[in-house]
């Protein structure tokens, strides 16, 4: 049984940010544990994700996981859409973290906040990784037939543009997105996302 355990915000550091991101992971891992397993979606809080992901789980339920291959980045502050691939070459699990829904029985499961290295759970630590961990476990993601997801950048918030991606990366982001963009994004970002723009 997870004991709470209050700690303060991380300080400045990137590694410090990621330390305290994959701590909390695993604390609502072991609060799955708790209810014996099941599916967990990490999700960054800025980024939002189709309004019929829990559906097409639930009814689908292959007990492996779910890859969100196709997606779209928004230019927030510039309030633009692109799809990805099309604003990086790449697939959507490749450049945002909020990609894939996986399944864990309780055994694969974190009891606290302690990092175990040989818990299936404590394996998905890079996002880029995450198809190729599960597959080596002979569990292959199905990728969800719609785009799943969007990617927030260029806001305050959005913790790998303030840390990693600064000045000349911020500025070939916002450029992709714009070149690429989606001429109608209002109308995807309110159907398909639940999104009212504010």
């Amino acid at each position: 049984v997870y004991k709470r355990q209050d700690q303060g915000p991380p300080k400045g550091s990137l590694s410090g940010f990621r330390g305290d991101k994959m701590r909390k992971r695993r604390i609502v891992g072991s609060m799955l544990r708790q209810r014996g397993g099941g599916y967990f979606f990490p999700l960054d809080a800025d980024d939002l994700v189709h309004r019929d992901v829990v559906a097409h789980v639930r009814a689908d339920d292959n007990r492996h996981g779910y890859l969100i291959e196709k997606g779209f980045a928004l230019d927030y502050n510039n309030r633009v859409l692109a799809p990805i691939p099309g604003a990086w070459s790449v697939s959507f699990d490749r450049a945002c973290g909020s990609s894939a829904v996986l399944w864990f029985a309780p055994e694969e499961l974190p009891v606290d906040s302690e990092m175990d290295p040989e818990l299936y759970f404590n394996l998905f630590q890079s996002h880029a990784y995450w198809p190729l961990v599960a597959e080596e476990f002979d569990r292959r993601l199905a990728p969800l037939p719609f785009s799943g997801g969007v990617y927030v950048v260029n806001h305050a918030q959005n913790l790998s543009f303030r840390l990693q991606r600064k000045g000349i990366r911020t500025k070939n982001i916002v450029r992709a997105i714009a070149q690429n963009r989606v001429e109608d994004s209002n109308a995807v970002m309110r159907e398909e996302f639940g999104w009212t723009g504010h």
